[in-house]
């Protein structure tokens, strides 16, 4: 019978099981399908397909005990197996009779014999004669804690771990292989023991078996003070503050502001110089902060750095000196830069020395061979320096400095026109510094010998000076009535002939124009103008009244006047032609002296009414003239150097004197007056 349900106390006991009948598998077969009743499987026509199971009532079971164990046994499995059921298994029978109270365990099958079957033995391989488990493992199968150790090794089953010393598989927080209740350092893995119990673990424990708190030069050792020093390496073991005395001083290297030299220990003003004067570079200095260490002088102020005690110290300022013998402020070492090349300087010079520490009295800047406290240019270029004035003195004396010693023409403005002297034409004038004409009147026509005609080349020195004057006589072509003749200059009447006279009988009653030797055609009456001949009237209206002899006398004396006239004209024009060379050859090597203009008027139109006197300078001028042509010295000295003749410069000498040659070949030198031909 089969019972869905056994809530009435229906007892089911499985006998068979069928596996094999099937509904598919008879079709399979070559069967047909037939109805699934109980009496189709009474009769074999459709086998069942469940457990056979035995449905016996609680009450009932003691009376059918018996029944049921033999269906369980191997008769009764064997009856039902030849009725086509396939047997209960192993497990099968064994709950079977566990339901009928009976412990059929032994049916079981137990691979390893350990007492659990195979079905529930989840150790099915455990070694034989060893305890289990109600799941058949032995404590070398088991591993609660899983940390790797199995149970049998493992002293601590529950709790994971990986200590592998003293205890095996229990917790180890450092992982040194120490379990943390038996390790003395749980959180250091290089220390598991103290056996002195200090602290210290035995593997770093200078003093394994002596308790003790040193921590420098030893650990775990004793430590009297408790400075961290062992007593046994601590020079003083009573004292907490020191435990060094490297130089054996006997002051701790923590007091010993010197602890590597015996000599010295104590440091008041911190400058790294000991107190002990008698020391090793002791402090001479020892309130002072310093750092000086030259000379013997330890530990004194050196405000430069240069090793050197301020207070020996010439230029404490400058760490590259220190001695300064003439206190100029250059030192005089010898290094690299500025330094003293003339360290015996006067005292009055000390202030006016240059960077290399010399005195004007010393140095020679321009190299022009005169010293710069002699030298009135000091900076002459290079270029220049052999052009110098070389005359130091004035006078003979030697007592009046030249102001231009040592100074090149380019340097020297002697007049004070802001024109120095190679540029300016006259240096002697400060009112004229240039001849754009070259005929020896400046330029500056507004000051006093100044060129009335700068650009034209004149030798007009009366009306004008410096314009075109044909005849030589001093007036200008523009005011020469007649600039072909030097004795005539001036027209008062205009008729053509001259004020000027020659008669000496005539200077009492002249008022116009003055007495000339050999003046042409004297106007007889010059302020009377006359258009008769000249041989009738001589500049008059009416000609002279005279006797016969007088007339022939007169006559005579005309020719001879004729020909004293020729005779002064042909000396007159020599000394003209003479005059000019003489004056082309001066223009063209020296400079014209000033030529003062008179404030008098010179010439006859110019002259005031009624004024009779001939003029001075004009006559003066003329002898000078008649004196230059006349003259034939020879010049062989001159005052300055603008008075030389024409030539060239020559080197100085080694005595500084100038040299110079002119174009006749003559040698000139300089002296204290000028300068003179030599004359060997």
């Amino acid at each position: 019978m089969y019972s869905v349900n056994n809530n009435n106390g229906v007892y089911i006991v499985p006998l068979v099981d069928n596996f094999t009948h099937g509904a598919a598998d008879a079709i399979a077969n070559g069967g047909v399908a037939i109805n699934a009743s109980v009496n189709s499987s009474r009769s074999g026509e459709w086998p069942l397909q469940t457990d056979m199971r035995a449905f016996i009532s609680l009450d009932q079971i003691s009376k059918n005990l018996d029944f049921l164990k033999f269906l369980l046994t191997d008769l009764g499995q064997l009856k039902w197996e030849q009725m086509g059921f396939t047997g209960l298994d192993a497990w099968g029978l064994y709950t079977s009779w566990a339901k009928l109270g009976v412990n059929m365990s032994y049916l079981l099958p137990d691979a390893d014999s350990d007492g659990i079957w195979d079905g529930d033995d989840l150790c099915p391989e455990t070694d034989l004669g060893l305890s289990v488990n109600m799941q058949g493992c032995a404590e070398n199968q088991l591993d609660n804690d899983n940390d790797g150790f199995t149970n049998d090794l493992d002293d601590c089953d529950d709790v994971a771990g990986t200590s592998i010393y003293g205890s095996v598989g229990c917790p180890d927080g450092d992982g040194d292989g120490w379990q943390d209740s038996d390790d003395s350092h749980p959180n250091d893995n290089s220390e598991w023991n103290d056996t002195d119990m200090d602290g210290f673990g035995d593997n770093s424990d200078d003093c394994i078996t002596e308790f003790g708190n040193s921590t420098q030069d030893l650990l775990g050792c004793i430590d009297s003070d408790g400075d961290g020093w062992s007593d046994s390496g601590d020079d003083f073991p009573e004292d907490t503050l020191e435990w060094k005395d490297s130089d054996a001083d006997g002051y701790g290297d923590n007091a010993d502001a010197f602890p590597f030299e015996v000599t010295q220990w104590m440091d008041t003003d911190g400058d790294g110089f000991g107190d002990n004067n008698t020391g090793l570079e002791g402090d001479d200095c020892v309130n002072v902060s310093g750092s000086s260490n030259m000379d013997g002088l330890f530990g004194c102020i050196d405000s430069d750095g240069d090793g050197w005690a301020d207070s020996i110290d010439d230029l404490p300022s400058n760490p590259e000196q220190y001695r300064d013998a003439d206190g100029d402020g250059v030192g005089d070492s010898a290094v690299s830069g500025y330094y003293d090349l003339c360290i015996d300087t006067s005292a009055d010079e000390v202030a006016m020395v240059d960077s290399n520490g010399c005195g004007p009295s010393q140095r020679d800047v321009d190299y022009d061979s005169f010293n710069d406290d002699i030298d009135q240019c000091p900076n002459t270029p290079l270029l220049q320096s052999t052009m110098v004035n070389t005359t130091l003195y004035l006078d003979d004396d030697n007592t009046v400095l030249n102001p231009f010693v040592g100074c090149a023409p380019s340097e020297i403005d002697a007049d004070g026109d802001l024109v120095t002297s190679d540029l300016d034409w006259d240096d002697n004038n400060p009112y004229q510094w240039a001849d754009t004409d070259g005929d020896g009147y400046g330029d500056n026509s507004d000051e006093q010998g100044g060129d009335d005609c700068p650009t034209q080349k004149g030798t007009s020195i009366y009306d004008q000076v410096g314009c075109f004057d044909l005849d030589g006589d001093g007036w200008s072509f523009d005011h020469d009535f007649n600039d072909g003749d030097a004795t005539q200059w001036n027209d008062t009447d205009g008729d053509g002939f001259g004020d000027n006279w020659d008669d000496p009988d005539w200077n009492e009653s002249r008022i116009y124009g003055e007495f000339v030797v050999g003046a042409t055609q004297p106007d007889r009456c010059p302020n009377e103008y006359s258009a008769f001949l000249y041989s009738d009237t001589q500049g008059c209206l009416s000609g002279l009244e005279v006797v016969e002899e007088e007339e022939q006398k007169s006559s005579e004396d005309s020719k001879e006047d004729d020909s004293n006239f020729v005779l002064i004209l042909g000396i007159a024009g020599v000394g003209i032609v003479l005059i000019l060379f003489g004056a082309i050859a001066v223009l063209i090597r020296k400079k014209p002296k000033l030529n003062a203009k008179s404030d008098k008027a010179v010439h006859p139109a110019l002259e005031p009414v009624g004024e009779e006197e001939v003029d001075p300078e004009s006559v003066e001028s003329a002898e000078n003239v008649m004196k230059q042509v006349e003259s034939e010295k020879v010049i062989e000295h001159v005052s300055s150097w603008e008075e030389l003749p024409e030539g060239e410069w020559m080197p100085n000498d080694e005595n500084g004197v100038n040299w110079y040659q002119d174009k006749d070949g003559r040698y000139w030198y300089s002296t204290d007056d000028g300068f003179r031909v030599w004359n060997d």
